[in-house]
């Protein structure tokens, strides 16, 4: 494939750690969706662990496992350098000149073997490399244009005005920008994304959600890619398509507009040299179809979907049909009468059905449970003859009660959680897992009913997230304790598609490393590892990081035996 068949794009940020490699992967994944080959490359990294005597960057690790195919790590990353610091600085601290010719030779080489490259920049646009280089340069001796990617918190909209300015300064060309939520509960997002969408002279590419645990496939679709037409969602909720115009794209990529919606066969017949029919004006028809995923994209895929929400997810009040004559329709004065009788009968109705049903009403309305990741139970089915009927409607309104009480104190916990007040957030919780231990004591004498499957999965879940509120309190005991409660709940269903297993072994995992017992953590990353490779396979995004975690807990043991080796053995 000539280099011209390929298209790459600088990827900066208007900070160090606001997203860039996430976004990247993103972007990577949208292109490959779209039928398109593509990597990612991180030409400079610093931070890096030794596995198997190579350093390791995370970030440029995890755009190697987001790529088509594996071109290798020393291509994706030329320049790895141990220290966790600025690149100038770990490159003075290991006597390392960054040197632009390699950067560019390991460009070429993956730019002829991939249709689309994202080039993720270290730090932000002008972060220093050495004495006399920085970011921008590289960008500019690579001759792409750029997507900046803004961490959405207070600052963002100076910190973007400022890195465009930049890069317009330095002769390169923004295609675009992607808003990174940093955090659950953002204040004046909506607000902030459409300042920006005004300010910037480059078109919003997506809304990237607060979704810390989420794979990067499963946000693709929030993306567009580059010099493709904004889609009418994006524009209709941060753009006023009166005022705004099409973002202005320059001459020499006309006629790529219609490029990243097509087959990547179309850019092969124009690097052979074959004619293709040309416009005058750029495509403004919103891209095709995207073609049915192959049996290789589903290998990706995960057996439970991460649920995606979008930055504006918060309830919206509906619209209400007034029952009242609105104030410009007249009356006629002969009606009233009618009308008012009329009333005072729906009224006398609706209260006196609302006194005969009051006693079986529930105390509280409970949050939707698929809301806040919980499972709402079918009204108990106890046999008939074991009690009277009133004793069974009197016993089914209070497991109702109570189930109800337990899941609101369930989401009142997760928003002290998610605002940072452990202390009340634990409190919250730990009153939750009474009542639904509660229920589980009671649905124990139906083993079978699938009220005692969702209560004892309700229980799980919130022995897990007790077990997050201990570790964010560094209360590591506790949190190891909790995490093996889940597990005890998790490994009674199949264990070769139980993902929920699998994700409470790593944490098991995370917490013995913490408390820097290498050889637990090795143990726990090792039964996460196999439950993934069966349930979504080696090349999944999440299967390769907790296999990059053992390799990491490995490393720490000094095992003489290598990690590859020493792998395939305790696999079989």
């Amino acid at each position: 494939m000539s280099e011209s068949a390929c298209r790459a794009w600088f990827v900066t940020g208007t900070d160090t750690g606001i997203g860039k490699t996430f976004a990247s992967c993103v972007l990577i994944h949208a292109a490959k969706a779209k039928g398109f080959t593509a990597l990612g490359m991180k030409p400079v990294a610093s931070g890096a662990e030794i596995i198997d005597g190579k350093p390791i960057n995370e970030d440029a690790a995890r755009l190697l496992a987001a790529g088509s195919f594996d071109p290798g790590l020393e291509r994706v990353n030329p320049y790895c350098l141990q220290l966790p610091a600025s690149p100038h600085l770990a490159a003075q601290e290991e006597n390392i000149q960054i040197d632009p010719a390699r950067i560019r030779q390991s460009f070429d080489e993956l730019s002829e073997r991939c249709d689309r490259l994202y080039i993720e920049g270290a730090g932000g646009f002008l972060a220093p490399l050495g004495e006399e280089i920085d970011a921008s340069r590289i960008a500019r001796e690579l001759g792409c244009p750029l997507i900046l990617v803004v961490g959405m918190r207070l600052g963002c909209i100076n910190h973007a005005q400022l890195t465009a300015k930049a890069i317009l300064a330095s002769n390169l060309r923004l295609d675009g920008w992607i808003a990174n939520c940093l955090y659950p509960d953002t204040p004046y997002l909506s607000d902030n994304i459409k300042f920006l969408c005004h300010c910037l002279d480059a078109p919003l590419l997506g809304v990237l959600p607060y979704a810390p645990n989420a794979a990067p496939d499963a946000l693709a679709h929030l993306v567009t890619l580059p010099c493709q037409p904004i889609p009418d969602t994006v524009r209709s909720s941060f753009m006023n398509t009166e005022n705004v115009a099409e973002p202005k794209i320059a001459a020499t990529d006309q006629e790529n507009l219609s490029e990243d919606s097509a087959a990547p066969e179309a850019a092969q017949q124009e690097a052979s040299g074959e004619e293709r029919p040309k416009t005058d004006t750029p495509s403004k028809e919103a891209p095709s179809e995207e073609p049915p995923k192959t049996d290789a994209d589903s290998e990706e895929a995960s057996d439970e979907e991460i649920p995606v929400l979008s930055p504006d997810d918060a309830p919206k009040a509906l619209a209400t049909d007034s029952a009242f004559p609105e104030p410009d329709s007249p009356v006629k004065k002969d009606d009233r009468p009618f009308i008012v009788l009329m009333f005072a009968a729906v009224f006398a109705i609706v209260a006196f059905i609302t006194h005969a049903t009051k006693d079986d009403a529930p105390a509280s309305k409970a949050p939707r449970s698929e809301e806040i990741g919980l499972i709402e139970a079918a009204p108990t089915e106890p046999d008939a003859a074991e009690s009277s009927p009133t004793g069974e409607q009197i016993e089914s309104a209070q497991l109702k009660l109570l189930e109800t009480e337990a899941l609101n104190d369930y989401k009142t916990a997760r928003e002290h959680y998610q605002r940072g007040d452990y202390a009340i957030s634990l409190t919250w919780h730990q009153k939750s897992r009474s009542g639904f231990e509660q229920l589980m004591a009671y649905y124990d004498q139906f083993p079978n009913s699938t009220q005692r499957i969702a209560a004892r999965k309700n229980l799980a879940a919130i022995y897990s997230a007790l077990g997050d509120v201990y570790r964010s309190q560094k209360k590591y005991p506790d949190a190891l304790d909790m995490f093996k409660k889940a597990l005890s709940i998790y490994e009674k269903t199949p264990v070769d598609k139980n993902l929920d297993a699998a994700t409470t072994y790593n944490n098991i995992a995370e917490i013995h490393r913490l408390q820097g017992d290498y050889m637990s953590a090795q143990s726990g990353y090792l039964k996460a590892y196999r439950i993934l490779r069966l349930a979504v396979g080696d090349n999944h995004p999440t299967a390769r990081a907790v296999r990059l975690s053992l390799a990491r807990a490995h490393d720490k043991l000094d095992n003489a035996t290598p990690f590859g080796q020493w792998l395939e053995e305790h696999l079989r």
